[in-house]
């Protein structure tokens, strides 16, 4: 029998959560009211991440802003220069995320089913 794992940002380390804590308030700060929600998805939020394992963020806008996704790889970047930890930010307007539920992409049903909000 196959013990489910509930993903949770307790799978993360101290220095993984606190950039991560930091990428998202950045990101408020940048999408403002663009912003629909934010949630860590991946291996490290399943407790299955090993050493050179990323975090994976979902971003969700309103609408798409290539300016605002290079800000947040951007973003992304400085923070792995300062803390060594790698975050992914994924960027999808709602209407990319609604097509992807609807045809049942992979991607989209796993950031649906384990994505932990931000």
């Amino acid at each position: 029998m196959t013990r489910s794992v509930v993903p949770s940002l307790d799978f993360l380390s101290p220095a993984e959560r606190a950039a991560l804590d930091r990428f998202a308030g950045e990101t408020r700060r940048i999408c403002g009211s663009r912003l629909i929600e934010m949630r860590a998805y991946g291996t490290r939020i399943r407790g299955e991440g090993h050493e050179f394992s990323d975090v994976d963020v979902f971003v969700l806008l309103r609408e798409a802003d290539r300016n605002v996704e290079r800000a947040l790889d951007d973003l992304a970047a400085d923070l792995h220069l300062e803390t060594q930890v790698m975050l992914d930010p994924r960027v999808w307007s709602r209407g990319e995320w609604e097509t992807w539920l609807r045809h049942e992409r992979a991607l989209a049903l796993a950031i649906a089913g384990e994505g932990v909000p931000l």
